[in-house]
């Protein structure tokens, strides 16, 4: 029987803590949980091993940032997913995630759904899921950055639909689409719809 996935969550909210912890546990996951960043860094070296990080960005002490920068120069750790929650929006605050290595953000309020695909697709990330073929090196590293809904849009994208057109489709709010909108050029360092059309048609996701 495979063991089940161990994810680390590091959330300073009690409420959110719990909640997201029992929404994992319901999933099949084993969590372990913390109050601040030092503790969390602790939890990251217990055995079993975790398999994945979510972090939120405002914690005391050590931050999220402060987490992510202790992770990455570890060699024990420095493999490790890791998620930030945060509630800031801001293209600096990622930018700045992303340059000391965070596999992907989510926005909160988020939902239980976008936080489980985010899980999952990291998780398949780290065990190795291929990249669809048609991308240089560069753009297959920058893809598996993307999450599971994230994916979603980019082929809705490329196949010419409207903002509102996908967020009918994939039952979500205009904000979020353009939220996740953000994100995949972020990500990907396209700069508009018509270059993340081109993208998806290259990845060969378009069928």
């Amino acid at each position: 029987m495979q063991p089940k996935p161990v994810i680390v969550l590091i959330e300073d909210d009690a409420d959110s803590r719990k909640n997201v912890c029992l929404l994992l546990e319901i999933e099949g996951y084993v969590v372990r949980s913390a109050p601040d960043g030092v503790t969390g860094l602790q939890l990251l070296f217990e055995v079993p091993a975790p398999d994945l990080v979510l972090c939120d960005l405002m914690l005391p002490g050590l931050d999220g940032f402060g987490v992510l920068e202790a992770v990455r120069r570890n060699p024990a750790i420095g493999h490790l997913p890791f998620l930030i929650l945060t509630a800031r929006t801001d293209r600096a605050s990622q930018r700045q995630g992303m340059n000391l290595g965070a596999d992907d953000f989510l926005t909160k309020p988020f939902s239980a759904e976008e936080l489980l695909n985010a899980v999952a697709s990291r998780l398949r990330r780290h065990q190795g899921a291929p990249p669809p073929s048609g991308l240089d090196p560069e753009e297959a590293k920058r893809f598996l950055l993307l999450s599971e809904r994230e994916r979603q849009v980019l082929i809705r994208i490329g196949q010419g639909l409207s903002s509102r057109e996908i967020g009918e489709a994939l039952g979500i709010s205009p904000k979020t689409e353009q939220g996740h909108r953000a994100h995949i050029m972020l990500k990907l360092s396209l700069h508009n719809a018509q270059a993340i059309a081109t993208f998806a048609a290259r990845a060969g996701l378009l069928g």
